[in-house]
């Protein structure tokens, strides 16, 4: 009896000590400051409460334009596009949305729709952005849409990368409002603040799992290099990421999902020129999700890159390189 006493002690604690090593291992490695970890080739813009890390290629009278990145990702998953973009005479910047990549984070902790929209209207005020292409990926859209929303004489194009705005995998059913839940366990346990920090030390923040999270959202897991891998731990070395990115799930867990839906109802009689570019095999935001926006936006264009799940500029890079300069060079021309 005592020998399985002790069994049960053990089953109960070895996971418990594996989570706190994890959480220890994660405030040893999260140790530099934004300036100290963040790459020389970009810089750091206030912009409104915050400062935002941006990256920036091209010059400056060539058209603007900017990328947000999706959950997980910063500015760096941007570079090639940023250069190639340069190449064909755009003004190309990306921006590192908090509490992701190297930007400061808010002191009062806001990272819902409305608040990160606010950052990215301030960051084109002071990049001196008076009008530009928004390019924004999955998760990213959110914000990036409720921006366009809030101010569209600013927004030449907006192009959506597999974005991910709520809908299910039956779209149809967007118009019923979903019926009111109890909070589910996973929000309750974001709630509670050490609790998601131990948890995220075991999950996102972890370098050992990156692999494996970033092969969960393509379609060919070969297409995850090491330099892939090696781009989305970049981050990990910021002081009070564990912290802040713990904030950012507990608020993406608990958005205000009734007014995403109204922004989504609002993009047909917008006004804004909308473009999506789709991977074919996207599981996270699946090719019907594209097809109904196709339908209910006047004018939207919509391309597909077969073969390409979630995450198609790092799958599919030459490809999708192709499909958003025909989009960038054909806006160019109808816009005077």
């Amino acid at each position: 009896m005592r020998t399985l006493a002790w069994i049960a002690v053990g089953v109960v604690s070895a996971p418990l000590i594996a989570l706190t090593a994890l959480r220890v291992a994660a405030k040893a490695r999260e140790t530099q400051t934004k300036e100290e970890a963040a790459p020389k080739q970009g810089r750091l813009v206030r912009a409104g409460d915050v400062a935002i890390f941006v990256q920036e290629a091209g010059r400056p009278g060539d058209p603007p334009v900017l990328f947000m990145h999706g959950t997980g990702a910063w500015s760096g998953t941007w570079e090639p596009t940023l250069a190639r973009l340069a190449q064909a005479h755009f003004h190309a910047f990306a921006m590192d949305a908090p509490p992701f990549g190297f930007s400061s984070r808010p002191e009062d902790g806001r990272y819902d729709n409305d608040a990160q929209a606010t950052r990215i209207l301030a960051l084109m005020d002071a990049l001196h952005l008076e009008r530009a292409v928004l390019v924004s990926h999955s998760f990213g859209a959110r914000a990036t849409v409720a921006a366009a929303l809030r101010a569209p004489e600013r927004v030449r194009r907006l192009v959506l990368v597999d974005a991910a705005l709520g809908l299910d995998a039956s779209p149809q059913a967007h118009a019923a409002p979903p019926p009111p839940q109890e909070p589910s366990l996973a929000v309750r346990a974001l709630g509670v603040p050490w609790l998601r920090n131990v948890l995220v030390s075991a999950t996102a923040a972890n370098p050992l799992l990156t692999r494996k999270l970033v092969e969960g959202f393509v379609f060919d897991p070969a297409s995850v290099t090491p330099a892939i891998v090696a781009l989305y731990q970049a981050p990990m070395h910021v002081r009070g990421s564990t912290e802040h990115v713990g904030a950012w799930a507990h608020a993406f867990l608990t958005g205000d999902e009734a007014a995403l839906r109204r922004n989504v109802d609002a993009l047909p009689t917008s006004g804004l020129r909308v473009s999506l570019l789709w991977g074919e095999r996207d599981t996270v935001t699946p090719l019907a999700q594209a097809e109904y926006l196709h339908r209910i936006i006047p004018g939207s264009e919509l391309a597909t890159i077969a073969g390409v799940g979630h995450i198609p500029h790092l799958e599919a890079r030459d490809i999708f390189h192709e499909q958003l300069l025909d989009v960038l060079e054909r806006d160019r021309a109808q816009t005077p």
